[in-house]
């Protein structure tokens, strides 16, 4: 009987735990091997020696704060990080990259040596790990931005038509890559290029469009899950998507006399998209309520100050109350006009702020970080960008202008508010017609923009989008080109 005794005691300790082993630590936060940790449970380790779970007390490090909290791709500089359990030993990555040089100061903080990190663009990870093998990560302390911009050769493809004038994207076959939708003008045809995902794009399908469009935008106006196209010329025309790509028979709505800019938003916040106009002729305002299945209630008309000759249009929320609000540059008065919304469909009367002259294009962003919105009009006769600093109430300060160039008419309806570099300042993009260019205005987050880079595109650039097209977290140019009949794509290689 001795013998069987003592081999039921060998099997149980060789099937629980070898009393040779003494408690450790292994990274990822597991004290055991897996089957042990899988029988201890998380946050405790197996004690071999006791044969018994225990709980895991070392103490985990963390990151509570990154001075400074914004770096350049090219690492060097010194990064201080606030936390608490750090010990000799505390290694720290950024971005996946190992920081070359970690000092230990405290308990409670490291400095550490920034890693290059060539192309990388917005918030990186930090990871902490203790020799004992804890360890916590924060993806939300610190920024690499790029500290140069620059943009590689221009790709063409065929705009399918002459004169493409303004583009948007959105996946119109539904195979999970975006294509590119173009207006050809003046009202020629609306068509679609099909992306492959590899920047490549191959003829998609085309409807004709009344004469004097201009305006386009994309979305899913029926809620069927497939892209839909919107355009303003004589009225608005909307072409729902089919299968494969094709465009459904356009539905036509009444918006005012004259329509040339066109937004879409959910204006009284039910779920479905909404459109609204700026009529040239008329001098008014036009919002049509979505049905959710393509079709629009008639347009509420909102008249502006006599005289007005609105153009474009904006929307977005200007004085923080999480309903969407109007903005509509007026070429005729020198101004912008703000129409506030209730959330309900509905917008107060117009208050009109001075900028320049001939507005071709309005944008919104919080410019000088203050938290509030401010608005960026381009001046076309006055050669300048215009930016209003915003109370944060839905009012404006006196315009600040910025000369960007020393040729008349050089804007199109299309100016942009983006970070292109990272650094968290809001940057201005548009086109330069006459030069042949998109330029860009980085922002210095104090609502000015001293600074241009412009980038040589192709003839009469029209209009510029800016979509991630390598999916390398950069945003890239797509440029219509007028005079050349093509869309160009320009790949961001800034580092």
């Amino acid at each position: 009987m001795k013998p069987a005794r003592l081999g039921l005691i060998l099997l149980f300790l060789h099937t629980s735990c070898d009393a040779l082993w003494h408690p450790f630590r292994i990274p990822n936060g597991q004290a055991c091997e897996q089957a042990a940790a899988d029988f201890c449970g998380p946050g405790n380790f197996c004690d071999r020696v006791l044969n018994t779970c225990v709980p895991d007390t070392a103490p985990t490090p963390s990151v509570s704060s990154v001075t400074p909290a914004l770096g350049p791709t090219s690492g060097g500089i010194t990064l201080t990080l606030d936390g608490s359990n750090f010990v000799a030993g505390t290694s720290v990555s950024i971005a996946g990259r190992a920081a070359p040089q970690v000092t230990v100061v405290s308990p409670n903080r490291i400095t550490v040596s920034l890693p290059a990190s060539p192309g990388s663009l917005g918030l990186a990870p930090i990871m902490v790990s203790n020799p004992d093998g804890h360890s916590s990560s924060r993806s939300d302390l610190f920024s690499y931005y790029l500290t140069s911009i620059n943009f590689g050769a221009m790709a063409s493809f065929p705009s399918g038509s002459s004169g493409p004038y303004v583009i948007d994207v959105g996946d119109f076959n539904s195979d999970s890559q975006t294509d590119i939708a173009i207006l050809h003008s003046p009202g020629v045809s609306l068509k679609t290029l099909f992306g492959n995902g590899q920047i490549q794009f191959a003829p998609g399908k085309s409807s004709a469009v009344p004469g004097g469009a201009h305006g386009i935008v994309v979305g899913d106006f029926n809620k069927d899950g497939r892209a839909d196209i919107a355009v303003v010329a004589t009225s608005v025309f909307v072409y729902l998507g089919k299968a494969g790509g094709e465009l459904d028979t356009p539905l036509e709505m009444s918006a005012g006399v004259g329509p040339l800019g066109l937004v879409s938003g959910d204006f009284d916040e039910d779920g479905r998209l909404d459109l609204a106009t700026a009529a040239a002729t008329s001098g008014d305002v036009n919002v049509l309520i979505g049905s959710g299945t393509g079709t629009f209630a008639a347009a509420v008309v909102y008249p502006l100050s006599a005289g007005s000759r609105p153009t474009w249009l904006h929307t977005s929320d200007l004085n923080r109350d999480g309903h969407l609000d109007l903005v509509v540059a007026d070429a005729t008065q020198g101004a912008v006009h703000v129409l506030l919304g209730d959330g309900r469909g509905h917008f107060g009367s117009s208050a009109m702020y001075g900028t320049g002259t001939d507005q071709r294009g309005v944008t919104s962003g919080d410019f000088n970080g203050d938290g509030k919105p401010d608005l960026a009009v381009a001046d076309g006769y006055d050669n300048s960008v215009s930016v209003l600093i915003g109370d944060g109430n839905g009012g404006f300060g006196a315009s600040n202008r910025t000369v960007i160039g020393s040729r008349a008419t050089e804007f199109d309806a299309n100016v942009t508010a983006i970070d292109i570099d990272g650094d968290r300042n809001l940057d201005l993009v548009y086109t330069n017609v006459i030069d042949r260019q998109v330029v860009i205005l980085p922002g210095r987050g104090d609502g000015t923009f001293p600074k241009q880079v412009r980038i040589p595109v192709g003839k009469q650039p029209t209009s510029v989008s800016l979509y991630d097209w390598n999916g390398d977290g950069k945003r890239d140019l797509t440029v219509c080109n007028y005079g050349d009949d093509v869309i160009g794509v320009l790949i961001n290689e800034s580092q």
